[in-house]
């Protein structure tokens, strides 16, 4: 998980990263409602 500040996340901060948007482009933060993409994978 990356958090709106731009760091990964397990149970410790971890490494700055940044952010893929939705439209492809990558960021740090992001204003505004987030969102989830959930993809069915069986058959």
């Amino acid at each position: 998980m990356i958090d709106g500040a731009g760091y990964n996340w397990t149970t410790v901060k971890g490494d700055y990263v940044r952010q893929p948007q939705p439209d492809g482009t990558i960021t740090t933060g992001h204003s505004g409602n987030g969102y989830a993409r959930i993809t069915y994978l069986g058959n």
